[in-house]
Formats: structure tokens, C-alpha cells, sequence
């Protein structure tokens, strides 16, 4: 080869060499940034609370209704704004490290697999397969690749599927729920993705705008949705299978009862409040109850204020928010309750959605202690140890 051409094939390589380097750098995909992590006392319970997040980005959890723990129960997965734009981020309890696991256009939600350590996102139209636990693994040893080589685009969304609300991962980990306003009918559906074959299906067509869509955590194809009105439903806990067969509401609800944030509770009860609005149209409890599938058999368990509920894996305790910004225990046999902490919504903007840990042990919370959106955890204590 002739020198010139040399030259010129060689500072073409060495172009492509920088273009790729300059690209893979490009990306914030497995920076990490140092703990944050911070302990403090509840002045009023004395509880020891760990908060995971303290800087000035709102950082938020998921949603209470899916799953906020990596299946290796050591990371918590949340979204923040700290590197600009919100993206996804991992923050390892033990140590407090904070993991980028998202970039590109902005993204605050994921369905984690209960069995690998993967997000499903649906990011510009395109559902992908995160693999968080190689990021960790790679950022942790300094030898990140490209952001690409850590994804995995299982399909495209139809452009004339119109999302509602968040999406749900089966229990087996191959397909994904979405509830979806068909843009060209003007039709609401449920339709399933399979994350093998990239195939979407309708399978129910609710007379109803449905929303809060989640699969069921232990048995495959069961999956309960709510009928969505911003407001009262005449019956709002719905469940269906993933062929659309039994679809039926679970819990038969009476006029004077307002049904808010249902979430699956095991394999075979729903955890759902009872608002207190319902005490401006008659004389029912408010508080939090359960009903269980198949046999639609409801249980009060607690009467008093309430917003969202979770309760653990046992089924020994259930955790209600109220307004005022606590969090409370509540005995789930006995109905008796403790205070776990306060002082956490300062202002109207901050949801706590709590959830439990996978072995029960912790409680994640968002938090606006000090000021800002930040994620907290609580140990769940021994019971005659709280005031």
C-alpha cells in the first residue's frame, strides 16, 4: 500500500478508535457517585432512620405497587434528576453508592425481574432489557463498556398505542402488561408483550379506562388492574388472566366505601384503603382491609387515617402513610398500631409510597425531611420494643 494511503487509512482508524472512545464516554451509564447515606433518630417514635439519598436532586422511589429491590436484595432502584435529566439509578444499602444505570431521554420507571438482576424500561417507543447487575459489576471494577452493550431492545411499542400508566412484568419474567388507549379506536385495552418474541396482543377490552396494572408476584398470568377515575369507582379492583378469562372486580365494594391503592399481598390477598373522603357520604370505617382471591373475601384490619398501604411478606404487619407525613405499624391480627416515624411530608408534594423489603425486614419510603424529595429505609423493629 502505497505511503499516503497508509497514512490516511491509518488516521482513519485512528478516528474511528476516538469517535468510539468519545461515544462510550458519552454516556453516564454505570458512573457512580460517592455515598450519601446518613442515619438519624425519629424524635417522636426514637426509630432509627437511614436516609439513602440527602443531596439537592429530587430523588424518588418506584411506585409502591412493583418492585423496588434488585433481585439481589443488596440495591435499591430509584430515579433522579441529579445528572440533568431523570434517569434511573442504583444505590447499594451496605455502602451507599450510587450507580447510573439509564441515560438518554428521560426515563423514571422500571419493572424489575424478581429472578436477574434486569430493568424493563420503555424508552423512546422501545422496550429494553437493562442488565443493572453486569453496570454494577463493571462500573465496581472500573471497566465499563458502552451504554448498548448493557441493553437488549426486545420490541418497538405501536405507534398508535397510547400508554396508561405503568407497565408489569408477569411473575415468570417473559411477558410485560401495559394498559393502552388505542389512538386510532379510541379504545381502552390490556395488551401483553412477550420480551422473547417481541410480539404485543390485546387481550381484554375493559368498558372502562383501566390504570394501576399489576401482575400478580407469584402466580403467572393473573393480573389485577383498577378501574381509574381520579376519584370514587363503583367497583375499583378488578382481576383478570392474561387470555382476558375471568375478568371480574375482587372486592364488591358499597356505595358509601371509597376503594384507593390496591397492591397484591402475597399470592392470594390485595391490600387496599379505605379513604376517609367516604366519611362525607356515610357511616363506613376508613382504614385499610384486604380481600382475598379467588373467594373475594374481605378483612378490616385497621380503622383510622390513611393514604397508601404495604405489608410483608408474612402477612404479620401492614404499613399505612397518612397525610400528616407518618408512617405507621399496624398488627394486622390484633389491629393495634405504633408509630414508626413523622415529619416526612413538609410540604404537598411528596408521596411516601412505601414498600416492604422482599424478606420483610425494611421499609423504603420517599421522604421530604429535609426539604428535598430523598429515599429513606426503616428496620422493621421487634414489636413490644416500640413505644
Amino acid at each position: 500500500m502505497p505511503l499516503f494511503k497508509q497514512i490516511v487509512f491509518s488516521s482513519l482508524i485512528i478516528a474511528l478508535v476516538v469517535s468510539a472512545a468519545m461515544h462510550a464516554s458519552a454516556s453516564n451509564v454505570g458512573k457512580q457517585f460517592p455515598s450519601e447515606k446518613k442515619t438519624f433518630t425519629d424524635e417522636k417514635s426514637g426509630l432509627q432512620i437511614t436516609a439513602l439519598t440527602t443531596s439537592k436532586s429530587k430523588d424518588d422511589k418506584l411506585y409502591q405497587t412493583h418492585p423496588n429491590w434488585l433481585a439481589d436484595g443488596e440495591h435499591i432502584i430509584f430515579n433522579s434528576d441529579r445528572s440533568g435529566e431523570t434517569q434511573l439509578f442504583a444505590v447499594n444499602e451496605a455502602s451507599g453508592v450510587i450507580t447510573q444505570l439509564t441515560d438518554g431521554s428521560p426515563i423514571s420507571f422500571a419493572c424489575l425481574d424478581r429472578r436477574r438482576n434486569h430493568l424493563i424500561i420503555i424508552q423512546d417507543s422501545k422496550v429494553k432489557r437493562i442488565d443493572a447487575g453486569r453496570i454494577l459489576a463493571d462500573s465496581a471494577q472500573d471497566s465499563l463498556k458502552t451504554a448498548s452493550a448493557y441493553e437488549t431492545i426486545c420490541g418497538v411499542l405501536p405507534e398508535h398505542f397510547e400508554l396508561r400508566d405503568k407497565h408489569t412484568l408477569d411473575a415468570d419474567g417473559q411477558w410485560l402488561y401495559q394498559c393502552i388507549r388505542d389512538k386510532n379506536t379510541d379504545e381502552y385495552m390490556l395488551v401483553k408483550f412477550n420480551l422473547e418474541s417481541g410480539e404485543w396482543t390485546r387481550f381484554l377490552k375493559p368498558s372502562f379506562m383501566p390504570g394501576h396494572i399489576q401482575a400478580n408476584p407469584v402466580i403467572p398470568g393473573l393480573i389485577m388492574y383498577c378501574h381509574e377515575t381520579g376519584g370514587d369507582a363503583p367497583y375499583r379492583i378488578w382481576v383478570c388472566r392474561s387470555d382476558g378469562s375471568g375478568n371480574q372486580p375482587l372486592y364488591l365494594e358499597s356505595k358509601d366505601e371509597w376503594v384507593t391503592h390496591e397492591v397484591w399481598w402475597g399470592m392470594d390477598r390485595v391490600l387496599f384503603n379505605l379513604s376517609q373522603e367516604n366519611k362525607k357520604m356515610g357511616d363506613k370505617p376508613f382504614g385499610i382491609a384486604s380481600v382475598r382471591y379467588p373467594d373475594r373475601t374481605p378483612m378490616m384490619h385497621y380503622e383510622g387515617p390513611n393514604w397508601h398501604v404495604a405489608g410483608t411478606p408474612d402477612q404479620r404487619y401492614g404499613v399505612v402513610d397518612t397525610f400528616k407525613g407518618e408512617l405507621i405499624l399496624v398488627d394486622i391480627a390484633t389491629g393495634e398500631t405504633r408509630l414508626l416515624c413523622q415529619g416526612n411530608r413538609p410540604n404537598d408534594k411528596v408521596h411516601a409510597h412505601q414498600s416492604i423489603s422482599p424478606n420483610g425486614g425494611r421499609i423504603l419510603f420517599a421522604s421530604g425531611k429535609f426539604g428535598n424529595y430523598d429515599i429513606m429505609t426503616l428496620k422493621i423493629p421487634v414489636w413490644d420494643d416500640l413505644r
